[in-house]
């Protein structure tokens, strides 16, 4: 039997695997928006998402907020989203999904806007059903119900079909 001397070198190559095996087991930090401009990505139940967003007053969002936002184990991931206001004053987001997967993904997606104190603006839009081909990026896309909407969250759920 051979002696088990635990070297320096060792020592320093054991710590290091423990540490990679307990940051691979916890969470990924989640932060929500906060500052006009910032729009988060936040994974909810096996295969929903959703995306949250507080307008600039221009009515854009921050350019690289929410953009390349892949959660571990969806087939699809958010790879941008861009708002605007339209000349009426309504506020237009587009959340760009992009597959990650080799076969069709059936999902839906809805949009509930807010007003500046937080409260839900009447009008959502219910249910939309979506396909996303392998590979494919589109576009899912919204406007406001009123010029007074300040943010948005776009819910996504992948469906799964039972044969």
């Amino acid at each position: 039997m051979k002696n088990s001397v635990v070297t320096p070198f060792r020592a320093i190559a054991l710590l290091a695997s423990l540490l990679l095996v307990v940051s691979a087991c916890q969470t990924p930090h989640i932060t929500v928006p906060s500052e006009p401009g910032d729009v988060a990505v936040l994974p909810m139940r096996a295969g929903s998402v959703e995306v949250e967003g507080i307008l600039n007053p221009d009515g854009s969002v921050n350019p690289t907020s929410g953009r390349g936002v892949t959660v571990p184990g969806q087939s699809f991931y958010v790879s941008n989203v861009v708002s605007a206001r339209e000349e009426e004053g309504y506020p237009r987001v587009q959340v760009s999904l992009t597959s990650r997967s080799s076969s069709d993904v059936n999902l839906r997606y809805r949009v509930i806007w807010f007003d500046e104190d937080e409260m839900e603006i009447s009008g959502g839009s219910g249910w939309t059903p979506v396909l996303l081909s392998p590979r494919e990026t589109i576009q899912l896309s919204s406007v406001g119900r009123s010029t007074a909407a300040k943010q948005f969250r776009v819910f996504i759920q992948e469906l799964s079909y039972r044969r």
